[in-house]
């Protein structure tokens, strides 16, 4: 079971991730830009990026961050969300340690929206109900926050985001489920769009 794990792509991501927070939070503020260790980090950050790529493409079986994720428009939902929200949070109040909060909710129905289709799909072996709650569940989200969310949010209108994280983690689930299943990418896609 171990040796399906790809600890390489884990471990290059995480240098990658660490090495660039790191540039972003210390960069500017508490050393200048031009730092020889904010570009010593820049640098390993980039380097393990590069590293990443070639491992998740040429040498791991089942990797720990398929690159063809990147290339669906259906991932770009949640990434917006995450990099997004946190911002029209912040902008109006100008308060950045508030800001982060207002994604638990999304991250709680992430949790849930995992579990839950990892039960009902090794259950049952049925996938396509999960694919129409989880877009649903997405849909959802994202039309309150376009009708509720105008300037001052209380913390039960930003719950609204729980669907969000739910319908997308079940989508990502779905896609990874199937692509395990040796589906071609072409007939997953349509056969799940097809029931949606």
């Amino acid at each position: 079971m171990l040796r399906r794990v790809d600890f390489l792509g884990v471990v290059f991501l995480c240098i990658s991730i660490v090495c660039g927070l790191l540039v972003l939070d210390l960069g500017g503020q508490r050393m200048p830009w031009t730092d020889p260790k904010i570009l010593l980090l820049l640098g390993a950050s980039v380097m393990a990026l590069n590293v990443l790529v070639f491992v998740e493409t040429a040498w791991a079986k089942e990797s720990i961050f398929p690159l063809r994720l990147l290339l669906h428009r259906d991932t770009e939902a949640q990434g917006a969300m995450i990099v997004l929200i946190p911002l029209y949070f912040q902008v109006p109040a100008h308060v950045t340690h508030n800001a982060g909060a207002h994604l638990m909710p999304s991250v709680i129905g992430n949790a849930i929206g995992g579990l839950l289709a990892d039960f009902v799909i090794k259950r049952t072996g049925r996938y396509k109900l999960i694919a129409v709650i989880g877009v649903a569940a997405s849909s959802t989200s994202y039309n309150l926050m376009i009708l509720r969310w105008h300037g001052n949010i209380s913390f039960l209108e930003s719950l609204c985001i729980i669907p969000g994280g739910f319908g997308n983690v079940l989508q990502y689930w779905l896609c990874s489920w199937l692509s395990q299943r040796e589906l071609s990418t072409v007939k997953w896609r349509l056969e799940v769009r097809g029931y949606i």
